[in-house]
């Protein structure tokens, strides 16, 4: 048995994450600040953060 086939075989989510980092990256260096990039991704500030650090663009104190 090899299981159900996929409902989307061409879906990547590692590809679709590093073209969503790729993105984000794009926007961080366009953004006035972290705040309003947070409130126009409607995410928090933390969040926006940890995303940031994934994608190796910043670096906080702590981390």
């Amino acid at each position: 048995m090899a299981g159900r086939p996929k409902k989307k075989p061409e879906y990547n989510p590692e590809l679709q994450f590093n073209n969503f980092l790729q993105e984000l990256r794009d926007a961080y260096e366009e953004a006035d600040s972290l705040r309003s990039l947070a409130d126009e991704l409607n995410i928090s500030l933390l969040k926006l953060r940890k995303l940031l650090i994934t994608a190796g663009v910043w670096k906080g104190s702590i981390c």
